[in-house]
């Protein structure tokens, strides 16, 4: 392996062929000016927190934890988030609680955010979310 350092100092566009394909890591993309980003697969580091239902700290851009039975909603503790991210969350298990059946609001915050269902569980709930921006 070798090191590159790549440094345009005007515009165009760079072009990276490799014979062979690869990874880069560590990588800020668009940091100081953002624009569109195009990718085959995109993937995500996800924390699994859904096996002690109820609040928990998980520092992840997507994840799975748990509503508890008897609650309506879960609190994320997640310095990924800020109070300008949107959150999407969806219940994940194949058998979903009879009375919790939709999660009806995400409400982000600075270091958390809070799922709301539509009522409370009457067994523990299963979800999944996604964090975009901060």
């Amino acid at each position: 392996n070798t090191s590159v350092t790549i440094s345009p100092t005007g515009t165009g566009v760079v072009t990276i062929a490799p014979g062979s394909t690869g990874t880069m890591n560590n990588m800020t993309i668009g940091s100081a000016t953002r624009q569109t980003g195009a990718f085959t697969i995109l993937t995500v580091s996800k924390g699994d927190s859904s096996g002690t239902p109820g609040n928990v700290t998980q520092n992840a851009a997507a994840g799975r934890v748990a509503i508890a039975a008897g609650a309506n909603n879960v609190v994320v503790t997640n310095n990924v988030v800020g109070t300008l991210s949107t959150v999407f969350a969806v219940i994940s298990q194949a058998a979903a609680d009879a009375t919790l059946t939709q999660i009806v609001r995400v409400v982000p915050a600075a270091g958390s955010f809070t799922i709301y269902g539509n009522a409370n569980a009457t067994a523990n709930t299963v979800v999944d979310y996604l964090v975009f921006g901060n």
